[in-house]
């Protein structure tokens, strides 16, 4: 079930334009793209972090990855 306070990404938020530029620009997303910026808890098969866009487009600079 989805909560009503979670929303989907819209193609017109900051972060998800950060994102197709990223796309666009590198044929293949990786981990050197994101800077980590706080863990959010580990279980048995891994961890979950909040990231950042390392290099987000120009006046694009808010452009965290929830």
């Amino acid at each position: 079930m989805h909560s009503s306070a979670h929303k989907p990404h819209k193609a017109n938020q900051a972060a998800w334009e950060a994102m197709r530029w990223l796309r666009r620009s590198k044929r293949r997303v990786g981990l050197e793209h994101f800077r980590l910026l706080r863990r959010l808890g580990s279980k048995d098969i891994g961890n979950v972090y909040i990231c950042q866009i390392r290099n987000p487009m120009v006046g694009c600079r808010s452009a965290f990855m929830p």
